[in-house]
């Protein structure tokens, strides 16, 4: 999808609802000026963004981008599952750490005993 599509899309959704530029910055918590950023096709906002815009707007997020709600979560699913893999590497080189401080001590331990 063009970023043009996206913007013209949000124009009319704001003109069918009745909502000025102003009020649906208010309801994103951004400012008019970035948001006239998205309408007039200079940039193209974040899926993120754009599912919040939809909800804003009360309307599936499909009428804005062509990208399916079971598109969207697929994807956050997608970013939390590898946010978790990132966690689980971390947990398992401390628990090497662990493990090798835990043999360190063990050898030590030994080499003491034996003098």
């Amino acid at each position: 999808m063009s970023n043009r599509n996206i913007g013209a899309k949000i124009r009319n959704l704001l003109y069918l609802k009745n909502m000025s530029q102003a009020e649906l910055a208010d309801k994103l918590g951004i400012r008019r000026q970035t948001l006239s950023v998205w309408l007039t096709s200079r940039r193209i906002p974040k899926l993120s963004t754009i599912e919040k815009i939809a909800k804003a707007l009360d309307v599936p997020i499909s009428e804005i981008n062509d990208i399916t709600e079971k598109d969207s979560a697929t994807k956050d699913m997608q970013l939390q599952i590898k946010d978790h893999e990132i966690r689980l590497l971390k947990i398992e080189k401390q628990i090497m750490k662990l493990e090798k401080e835990n043999l360190e001590m063990k050898v030590k331990t030994a080499t003491t005993i034996r003098n």
